[in-house]
């Protein structure tokens, strides 16, 4: 059966002082079919940016703590995710970027193995005059990513995890004066039991 999920999320935190202020928004769809042997998804967030000035505050959307979790490696959707660490962790919760995810989740020929395989772009949303200085993505910044997740269930509550990535950053150097071309991809491995009671 067709899954489809949106959600919408508006926020504002007003000060006295007019560039503490900071309010923005940020929107998620997510659509996927399940299949016998796998469910193929797909998703796009859109998360609003800053302007060029800090003079009236910060337009992307006030969040408090967590992490959004769109893609396995640079936005924390991991097994082993704690929260934070993601590659583009200074817009972790979505604000100031856009993105979209393709993923086939749940491949299973074997009984209690399955896999995920998920390719995702994402880019920023924050005016390239903003950004300088920074970590924050700009609207010619872009991230691509791929990962590979293994899941074998031991037992009902303990499984084995392995999951493998590779992601490609570029921040514009006309944007970021320290950017450059030598910026090194990211390589991740990860392999793990997960108990759950």
């Amino acid at each position: 059966p067709f899954v489809f999920d949106a959600e919408f999320h508006y926020g504002r935190v007003d000060t006295d002082v007019d560039d503490a202020d900071r309010y923005g928004w940020l929107m998620a769809f997510r659509a996927s079919y399940a299949l016998d042997f796998m469910t193929p998804q797909i998703a796009f967030w859109y998360g609003s940016g800053m302007d060029d000035s800090t003079r009236d505050g910060d337009e992307r959307l006030p969040f408090i703590g967590g992490t959004s979790s769109f893609t396995m490696f640079g936005w924390d959707d991991s097994a082993f995710a704690t929260g934070g660490d993601g590659i583009a962790r200074a817009a972790a919760n979505g604000g100031g970027t856009w993105g979209m995810a393709f993923t086939l989740a749940d491949i299973s020929f074997v009984e209690d193995l399955t896999h995920q395989l998920q390719f995702a772009f994402s880019g920023g949303t924050n005016d390239e005059d903003i950004v300088d200085g920074s970590d924050l993505m700009g609207t010619n910044d872009w991230m691509f990513e791929i990962t590979f997740s293994t899941k074998y269930m031991i037992y009902e509550n303990l499984a084995a995890i392995a999951e493998f990535g590779w992601a490609s950053l570029y921040f514009d150097e006309d944007d970021h004066s320290g950017a450059d071309d030598n910026t090194d991809d990211a390589w991740k491995f990860g392999f793990g039991l997960q108990y759950k009671f």
